[in-house]
């Protein structure tokens, strides 16, 4: 049976989906041998039409010097996608190096480190490729 905290977060995930989710494509990737290019994952199936929410918020990086040191801070985007690891069922859930292809605007971003929580939440960090 399911926490408290688990029926509230499955009731939040279905309206931030609602309000802020976009349908996305998969392709699962993986490194090639030697480390090349990255390659197609064969053994595991593409994921047409998962929801996710997809973020981009400007931060000031301090990684870079601060004021105090006489150099200007630098602005930059911290882009995100944040999805219920739920949705994929019984298979495999995405994982760092796939590929994620944003619907609405065709653009493709690759997966970069990500975060899970105790009920099934993944935050993965993106890259956009051009």
């Amino acid at each position: 049976m399911p926490t408290r905290f688990a029926r509230i977060e499955d009731r939040a995930w279905g309206a931030w989906n609602r309000v802020y989710g976009e349908l996305w494509d998969l392709q699962p990737m993986m490194d090639s041998a030697g480390g090349g290019r990255r390659v197609v994952d064969a053994s595991r199936e593409p994921v047409l039409g998962f929801t996710a929410i997809f973020a981009s918020p400007v931060k000031e990086s301090t990684e870079f010097g601060s004021e105090a040191r006489g150099t200007l801070p630098r602005f930059v985007n911290e882009t995100t996608l944040s999805f219920d690891v739920r949705q994929f069922g019984e298979g495999p859930a995405p994982r760092r190096l796939d590929r994620v292809t944003r619907r609405a605007t065709g653009q493709t971003y690759e997966l970069g480190h990500g975060q899970i929580d105790g009920e099934g939440g993944l935050k993965f960090w993106v890259k956009e490729l051009k």
